[in-house]
């Protein structure tokens, strides 16, 4: 059985069909890309299945567990989220910091909370050590103190 399930999703705004019929099956651990040109529907697919937009046809099934109806922030912790195109770093944080903001979904307290103390550094370290460990072997990481 694949980890996400995706068959026949759309969604219409209004009368302007943006998705039509969408079919994806992706197996754990495998790597893919969604590509196409610009107005194809490529961030509107993302938004469906972050639970953004809640489609008007077909199915979002993660692990066995249907997606539709679920609200962004229990899919976030389901494990799946998106990034938008323009990405804002906190300029004043280091990358450290940059990068810890993205587990927020994995911390029991604000993930920039307490950072120049160890109060929470053991799950900051879990939250890092699951990043290098779901993007090895797949391209250079830089290592993080």
């Amino acid at each position: 059985m694949a980890l996400l399930e995706v068959k026949n999703l759309g969604i219409s705004f209004g009368g302007l069909r943006a998705v039509n019929g969408f079919d994806i099956s992706i197996e754990k651990e495998a790597l893919y890309g969604l590509i196409g040109p610009n107005g194809a529907g490529k961030t509107t697919v993302f938004n469906m299945l972050t639970g953004v937009y809640r489609p008007t046809d077909g199915g979002i099934r993660l692990d066995g567990q249907n997606l539709i109806g679920k609200k962004p922030h229990d899919i976030c912790k389901m494990g799946v989220a998106r990034t938008f195109q323009n990405i804002r770093l906190f300029k004043s944080e280091t990358v450290y910091n940059n990068v810890l903001t993205a587990c927020h979904a994995e911390l029991d307290h604000p993930p920039l909370q307490n950072t120049k103390g160890n109060q929470h550094k053991g799950d900051e370290r879990c939250c890092l050590d699951k990043v290098h460990r779901n993007f090895a072997g797949r391209g250079k990481l830089a290592a993080f103190n």
